[in-house]
This record gives structure tokens, C-alpha cells and sequence, in this order.
């Protein structure tokens, strides 16, 4: 390209809306010099957020630009793991690209009305979840890409764990506890790549799921493409590379997390002794000798056998295999001589406490995907466990004991879990005055209370209500924590599920498959089982929040439920009370998820009546939705927030449920006291802070036209 070529693209690359037009080219032409050039220009000039949200081929096509994509989102999914958004007070100043994309984005928005970024896309670029969003599609699309993310994911995790442990260069309590939390956002995003490699496709596709971790990514391939990409992940991963990368086969690994890496008992030398070739110290496994080559062959059979079997597991859940767990896989994980080895030297340690710390528990905890298979396992009736391995379930007769070996391997990576929260959380007060009250509150806080064998025997009667409730017609729910043997099905359940977050977790899956399909909508049980499992799953989002998201799926399948032989009184109580739990989520921090949805289900429709049947919202519901929502919103409210119910209410069933002389005068007032703070909130002078753009105050400028008389 010549002087002037080169100048005319990049006064193309200032502007917004060639840039992007320039991203979409490059990825469809893949091949051309000149969208080469331009591609990696414009990541040199910071926009890699861009890049990743308009491009999921860059990894494939141009890897150079995919690696500096990469580093720098992950560098800014920490930041905002610190503070929770993006805005420049929280991100500093030091990063010129990163400024100068902020400064002429805001130039662009103000002054150029061709924008052609979505509202989606301007709702979703610059938050957690949408960059997240972009980040997993972009390294999950190639197998290479992939691969070379969980490098680097691990390298950063490996890197920064190390940093927030090491005392000796004066890091602080507060400088530990920053490091953990960035950790923890990369760790959390490592889980996911791996689940959308290997997560089974959802049995029925629904187009209202919101949370898009749990297999939806893989919903859009073939059976062959699928089977690819979980042998890639497998193939790839920690559980079959671990015994390859070994120098000496006969020397036990170097700890490989940081709780092994805590663990006083093995040796900090181990991993120098592997790489000088010499014999680790007797001591690592309760003082056994294993300069026996007999001892060092079955050793490293039984500690590797624990990756197989966890890999297996994976395997079978992904392709949705009926006997997921049988007497040999279930052995393989429970029954280890090397666990029995562990136990001996930890018995000195534990204070008396079986704290159940085993490392298939650690295993698991660290493959979240396994535990949620087992969880499907033990809850799930069509996904049973199979008597004694051979034969599918037919869901109605399973193996007791296999249900229990089940039980037992969740259980185990449940401690495991607890376990290591309680180590992070008093390692930031062994240097405190405070340290041992702290430390006890911490022990009595933190944790079911329970061993292995109590949990596993708790988790199992869970699965059994779970069971019970599904030939019942009716069943009543309560907040009380007591357990009474005597008591009614449902108050056992409930019980179980506020105190125990994996048996919330089992019964919301058993809860999602049981409403699947037309079969649940026309029994005759479902207008009184319906309540009850509505009512419980708005007691356990209260009590967990990392469950709120699976409670959101499941009350939007209710709405989308209908059943033409129920009457309208039945029905509008049923849609009612999906309608409060929908409130109830939004003031839980799920408010942008569900007006996002509203807003989508309404612009589909057509005075009120949805598209599909099934999404059937008639204005009076629609109105007793917003007056609820007027009741719980008080401002100040954020810009997403703003576009989030902007859009719902800009759809026009809304408009004419809400104009209507049926609204109650007051709300109406409310309704526009509302819309006259999102003016203040939209206005020019805080789009510099709060990124607020033209389109938002065009939005809310038609809203005050219409809403806007009181």
C-alpha cells in the first residue's frame, strides 16, 4: 500500500461505523492482504473488544491478532472482577489505546446518527456478561484456540496465585485478597470454555434460556461436529495430558493447585527430584516405600486412574449416556489405596475432624461440569444410574447403592470446595490481631456442618424426596430450617434445599426436566404441583444466589406453559405468580435479564398477544407486571438499565396496556417520574462518566412523549 492508501484506511478506522464494516469484511474474506493489514491495525490501536464481539474466526485467521485480543481482554475481565464495570475511574488512565477508543467512541456517538451498532450491542459490549460472551465464542471456535486459551488461562491463574501467597515480598492482606478475586473471574471463565466444549445440548431447544453456560453454545452443531470438539477438549485437558507431561514416571506429580500445593505433608521437592531424577522421600505417602518398582507401577496406575475416571465421567455426560455412572467408574473414583495413603498423614493435621479432603473430591470440585453431572445422575430420573453397568435405565428402577456411590463422589467434591474457601478465607487474617476469633467464625460459618458420610446420606434422601414429590399432586413448602422426620414431603425439602446449596441445585434440575414437554402442562397435576415448585424455587434463589439464573429459566418455561382445558382464573394466578418471582429476580440483580426478555416477548407481539401462543401476556398482566416494577425501582438506575426496560417499554402491547383508562392513575404518575430520571441520568454532561450515548436519549426522549403527561 502506498503512503496514501495507508492514510485513507486509517481515517476509515477512526470512524465507528467503517471499522466495524471493515472487522465484518475481514472475517467473511479472510484472504485478502488489504483486510489483513486493516484487521491488525485496528488491533493495534486497542479495539480488541470490537474485534471479539464482531469476529468469532479471528483466532483461526489471524492469530497474532487473536493473541493481543486475548491478553487484553482477560487483563480487563480482572479490572472489572474489582470494581464491576467499565468506566475509566475504575480502569486508570494508563492505557492510551484503551483511552483513546473511549474518547472517540463518545465523539461518534454524539455527532454521527448512521451508527450501525445494535441497541443490543451497545446493551451488552461493555458489560461482564456480554464481553464474557464474546471471549468464550471467540476461543472456543477453533481447536488451537482453545487449547492455547486454557494455557494462558492457567498460566495467569498459576502466576497470580503464587503472587497472592508469597509473604515474603510484603504483600498485604488487602493486596491477597485483590489477587483472589481477579483469580477467581479467570478461573470461573476457564470453567465455562471447558463447558462449552464439552456440555451436552439442552434435550429441547428454548429460545427463552438465559443462562448460555450450560451446553447451549454446542445446541446449533451436529452430532459429528460435537464429538469433535469433546475429544479436542478432552484430548487437551489437564485429566489426559498430566501423566504424558511427567519427566520421571516413577516420582509423584508436583502439586498442581493451590491446595496441594499448601498441603504441609508432600514434600516442596518433589518436583525438583522429578526433574533431577532421583527418589522422592518416603515420607509423601505416610512413610511407604516406593523405591519398589512393583509399588510405583500401581501408585501411578491408582493416581492417574482418578483422572481417567473423571475424564470417563465427562465423556458419558457429553454424550448423554444412560449408564453415566456404573459399579467400575464409581470404584475407580471412591475405592483409591492412594486416599486411604492421604487420610494416614492427614490424620495429625485435621483436628479430629473427617473433613472428608480427598483428591477425586478436588478433582471433581475443579471440573465443575462433573459435579453437575452427577447431580443429574442422582436427581434426574431419566438419567439414572444403571444396575451394576450393564443395560440402560428405565428410569424407574435404579441401583440404591450406585445412587449412594453417587451421593458420595458429590459430597466429596462438595467438602473439597468448602474446604478450600475456608483456607482462602483465613489466609487473609493469619497476620490480623483478630486472627483466631476470626478463624473460628470463619470454621462455624463457612460449611454444611457435616462429613462425608452424613452429606452423602443427606444428599441421597434429597434425591429420594425429590422421587416422592414427582407421583404427587400437591406439596407445600416453608422457610423453616428445622428437619422433622415427621413433617410433610415438601417442608422436608425445603429444609434440605435452603441449608444445602447441591440439593438446591438437584432439585431445580430435577424441577427443569420434570415442566419440559407438553405431558407436564396437560396432567391433571399441574395446576397444583406447579405452585409448589414455583414457591420453592423462589425460597432457594433467596437463600443462593449463584442459583438464581437456572430460577430464571425455569419461571420463564413456566410462562411460555399453556393449557387451553385450565381456567382463566387458574391460569392468570399461575402467570401471576411466574410474574412476581420475575420481580422478585430483578430485585435480586437479574432486573436487565428479565426486561430484556419481556422487552423481546412483547416487541413479537401484537396488542398484547405474543407471536407463539405460548408466550400469551395479556394486558392485564402486563400491567400488573410494571405496577410491581414501579413499586421496587427507585433511582438512581444505571444506562443499561435504562435500554434494558426502554425497550419494553417502547413496544407497543405496553404502550396500550399502560395508555389505557385500567392503569391506575397513580402508577401512571409514577411511571413518568420514573422515565423523568432516566432523562437526568442520560444527560450529555455524564455521558463522558456513565456512557450514556445518542441512541439513550433518543430512547428516553420517546418515552417522554408518550409516558411523559402526568
Amino acid at each position: 500500500l502506498t503512503a496514501r492508501e495507508r492514510d485513507f484506511l486509517q481515517d476509515m478506522m477512526s470512524c465507528k461505523r467503517w471499522r466495524h464494516l471493515l472487522i465484518d469484511l475481514s472475517a467473511k474474506y479472510t484472504t485478502s492482504g488489504v483486510l489483513k493489514y486493516c484487521i491488525e491495525e485496528i488491533s493495534k490501536r486497542g479495539y480488541h473488544r470490537e474485534i471479539a464481539h464482531r469476529n468469532i474466526t479471528i483466532g483461526s485467521d489471524y492469530f497474532q491478532v487473536f493473541g493481543g485480543m486475548l491478553t487484553s481482554e482477560l487483563g480487563l475481565v480482572g479490572k472489572m472482577g474489582l470494581c464491576g464495570s467499565l468506566d475509566v475511574e475504575c480502569l486508570g488512565r494508563n492505557n492510551n489505546n484503551h483511552d483513546k477508543q473511549i474518547d472517540e467512541n463518545q465523539t461518534n456517538d454524539d455527532h454521527d446518527d448512521s451508527i450501525d451498532v445494535s441497541n443490543n450491542e451497545h446493551h451488552t459490549l461493555n458489560r461482564m456478561d456480554g464481553i464474557i460472551y464474546s471471549l468464550r465464542k471467540i476461543c472456543s471456535a477453533t481447536s488451537y484456540t482453545h487449547l492455547y486459551s486454557m494455557e494462558v488461562l492457567d498460566e495467569l491463574i498459576r502466576y497470580a496465585s503464587t503472587q497472592s501467597n508469597n509473604t515474603k515480598d510484603g504483600a498485604t492482606s488487602s493486596t491477597r485478597k485483590v489477587m483472589r478475586r481477579i483469580c477467581r473471574k479467570w478461573e470461573r471463565l476457564r470453567e465455562d470454555l471447558e463447558r462449552d466444549m464439552i456440555a451436552p445440548p439442552p434435550i429441547t431447544a428454548s429460545s427463552n434460556a438465559t443462562n448460555i453456560s450450560i451446553g447451549h453454545m454446542n445446541s446449533s452443531l451436529n452430532p459429528l461436529a460435537r464429538k469433535r470438539r469433546l475429544d479436542i477438549a478432552l484430548t487437551t485437558s489437564e485429566l489426559h495430558q498430566r501423566s504424558r507431561r511427567r519427566i520421571d514416571p516413577t516420582i509423584e506429580d508436583p502439586p498442581t493447585t493451590r491446595e496441594e500445593g499448601q498441603n504441609k505433608n508432600v514434600s516442596t521437592d518433589v518436583s525438583t527430584n522429578a526433574i533431577e531424577g532421583t527418589t522422592a522421600s518416603s515420607s509423601f505417602l505416610g512413610g511407604t516405600d516406593i523405591s519398589s518398582s512393583k509399588f510405583n507401577l500401581e501408585s501411578k496406575n491408582i493416581h492417574y486412574g482418578l483422572d481417567a475416571g473423571v475424564e470417563s465421567l465427562l465423556r458419558r455426560h457429553s454424550v448423554r449416556a444412560r449408564n453415566l455412572l456404573d459399579d467400575a467408574l464409581a470404584d475407580q473414583l471412591l475405592h483409591n489405596p492412594y486416599e486411604q495413603q492421604h487420610y494416614l498423614t492427614q490424620s495429625d493435621n485435621n483436628d479430629g475432624d473427617d473433613d472428608g479432603d480427598t483428591r477425586a473430591g478436588r478433582l471433581l470440585a475443579r471440573h465443575p461440569l462433573s459435579v453437575e453431572a452427577l447431580l443429574g445422575a442422582l436427581f434426574l430420573p431419566s438419567r439414572g444410574a444403571t444396575m451394576g453397568g450393564g443395560g440402560a435405565s428405565d428410569g424407574n428402577v435404579r441401583s440404591l447403592n450406585i445412587r449412594m456411590k453417587c451421593a458420595r463422589l458429590i459430597a466429596a467434591a462438595v467438602l473439597a470446595s468448602e474446604k478450600c474457601v475456608k483456607e482462602d478465607e483465613l489466609n487473609l487474617f493469619h497476620e490480623s490481631r483478630e486472627g483466631g476469633e476470626m478463624k473460628k467464625n470463619i470454621k462455624s460459618k463457612l460449611g454444611c456442618g457435616m462429613n462425608a458420610s452424613e452429606l452423602a446420606k443427606t444428599l441421597l434422601r434429597a434425591s429420594q424426596l425429590c422421587d416422592q414429590v414427582e407421583n404427587m399432586v400437591l406439596f407445600t413448602v416453608s422457610t423453616d430450617t428445622k428437619e422433622d422426620p415427621s413433617a410433610s414431603v415438601g417442608r422436608q425439602l425445603s429444609s434440605l434445599c435452603i441449608k444445602h446449596s447441591p440439593i438446591a441445585t438437584g432439585f431445580l434440575m430435577w424441577a427443569s426436566e420434570r415442566t419440559q414437554g407438553k405431558e407436564f402442562v396437560a396432567s391433571a397435576a399441574y395446576p397444583t404441583l406447579a405452585p409448589g415448585i414455583l414457591s420453592l424455587s423462589r425460597i432457594i434463589a433467596s437463600y443462593h444466589p449463584f442459583t438464581r439464573n437456572r430460577v430464571l429459566d425455569l419461571t420463564l418455561s413456566f410462562i411460555s406453559h399453556s393449557n387451553s382445558e385450565l381456567s382463566y382464573q387458574k391460569t392468570k394466578d399461575l402467570k401471576e405468580q411466574c410474574l412476581r418471582l420475575l420481580l422478585c429476580l430483578s430485585a435480586w440483580g437479574l432486573a436487565i435479564e428479565v426486561f430484556d426478555f419481556m422487552g423481546k416477548k412483547l416487541g413479537q407481539s401484537l396488542g398484547g398477544i405474543a407471536s407463539s401462543k405460548s408466550y400469551y401476556i395479556d394486558a392485564a398482566l402486563l400491567r400488573y407486571f410494571i405496577s410491581g416494577m414501579l413499586d421496587i425501582v427507585r433511582p438512581p438506575v444505571s444506562i443499561p438499565f435504562i435500554r434494558s426496560i426502554g425497550q419494553m417499554l417502547s413496544t407497543r402491547s405496553c404502550i396500550e396496556a399502560l395508555m389505557s383508562s385500567n392503569f391506575d392513575t397513580k402508577k401512571k404518575i409514577a411511571l413518568s417520574s420514573l422515565i423523568r430520571n432516566f432523562e437526568d441520568a442520560v444527560d450529555t454532561s455524564y455521558s463522558r462518566f456513565n456512557g450514556s450515548t445518542a441512541e439513550d436519549r433518543m430512547l428516553v426522549t420517546s418515552l417522554l412523549q408518550i409516558y411523559g403527561t402526568e
